[in-house]
């Protein structure tokens, strides 16, 4: 995570010197992609401390159903087993995520015995910023974003809080310039991935 903070404190710094532009010049969303697992893993010593690290695999498995809805034709209904067997998770863990998700308006569920779930709305309205905020449960990368829990002394006066609130802005900024079809546009790279998951069992 802090290798990761620090790229994007390097950005924001570059952006400012340079007047770079956060699409057109740097593909930060790529660097997003590539280490995205680093973010989202929790060492073995946060574990024994019980800290989390952001972001969550909640938002994680998220992404991943609706990029998994995405790439399908929208009139073919998918269901929890084949998204999780595609992906190689827990189908548990996936249906509280997909009744989070409904409950949010991104997937539509069709009862009845072919039923199955669905994008609720079309892949260029669903903005990923957006997503993100709404799966994430907060954004206490460190201590002192907590107000409630932070016992850090110097907390009053640190100037590293404002460069890592900064440099999280800037990170959500650049999600929110993207919307999930802009993010399944490799459709059938994508199918093709993951298909290849389930023609091997």
């Amino acid at each position: 995570l802090i290798s990761y903070l620090k790229r994007y404190i390097l950005y924001t710094y570059l952006k400012k010197c340079s007047q770079i532009h956060p699409v057109k010049n740097v593909s930060i969303l790529s660097v997003f992609l590539r280490y995205r697992h680093a973010i989202i893993d929790i060492s073995a010593a946060d574990k024994r401390r019980g800290k989390k690290m952001r972001l969550t695999q909640y938002t994680d498995y998220s992404l991943r159903v609706l990029l998994y809805l995405g790439v399908r034709d929208n009139n073919k209904l998918s269901n929890i087993k084949e998204i999780a067997e595609a992906y190689n998770i827990s189908k548990n863990h996936l249906m509280k995520i997909i009744h989070e998700l409904g409950k949010l308006g991104l997937i539509e569920t069709i009862r009845g015995r072919n039923g199955g779930i669905r994008l609720a709305q079309l892949p260029k309205d669903i903005n990923i910023g957006k997503v993100v905020r709404q799966t994430e449960e907060d954004f206490h990368i460190v201590e002192c974003f907590d107000r409630e829990g932070n016992f850090c002394i110097i907390s009053p006066v640190c100037k590293l809080k404002s460069v890592l609130h900064e440099a999280m802005q800037a990170f959500i900024k650049v999600l929110d310039q993207y919307t999930l079809e802009d993010l399944i546009q490799n459709k059938d790279e994508l199918n093709l991935l993951l298909l290849s998951q389930k023609n091997e069992e």
